[in-house]
């Protein structure tokens, strides 16, 4: 055997396990993950939200000899129902990029002229989303309050991904005497 490819196979050999552990552990090539389900509800009155946007995002990581980057994968949003619940259905990320990876998934939930107040899981030992999941939001009253948190979309996204999140920041924006932003085209406007 030549010493090329000795040296080759030394590589391949060397390079396999570290391939195999990073498959087994942080999800290289394939990530699965949800179901995703929680209820929102108002803060003070108990009362469900209907119509608030759940919004779940998943980026890759992607490493290099310099320093890792994050990239956009894929984004999904829901309204909540009558009863203020939500559920995201099972999700499937591949990331085909050697020497990457599929984070597990940002959230929040946006509803006009609200904030995050709470989120309460059962078990308090249980896994949010997973386990039944109550997010509790605040009413805000405050006009300055209402201006920091108009503005929640998230960067890197593209917009026809998120045109309920949209629709209701602008509705918020309106009502604050502001101008709509990220107009989708074909919304009228």
């Amino acid at each position: 055997m030549s010493r090329k490819r000795r040296y080759a196979l030394t590589a391949v050999l060397l390079l396999l396990p570290l391939i195999g552990v990073g498959m087994a552990k942080v999800g290289w090539i394939l990530y699965t993950g949800g179901p995703y389900q929680g209820q929102v509800l108002d803060a003070e009155t108990r009362q469900p939200l209907e119509g608030a946007v759940a919004f779940f995002k998943w980026d890759r990581r992607v490493y290099s000899l310099v320093e890792p980057k994050t990239r956009f994968l894929s984004a999904v949003e829901v309204l909540t129902d009558k009863e203020g619940r939500f559920h995201v259905p099972w999700f499937v990320g591949t990331s085909l990029t050697p020497f990457s990876i599929v984070l597990k998934p940002t959230w929040f939930v946006y509803y006009p002229g609200y904030k995050s107040e709470q989120v309460v899981v059962t078990p308090r030992t249980g896994t949010s989303l997973k386990d039944p999941t109550l997010i509790f939001k605040r009413r805000i009253l405050d006009r300055e309050e209402r201006l920091r948190s108009v503005d929640v979309l998230p960067g890197g996204v593209p917009d026809q991904t998120m045109p309920n999140l949209i629709r209701l920041m602008n509705k918020e924006r309106t009502a604050l005497g502001l101008k709509p932003v990220h107009v989708l085209p074909g919304s009228g406007r």
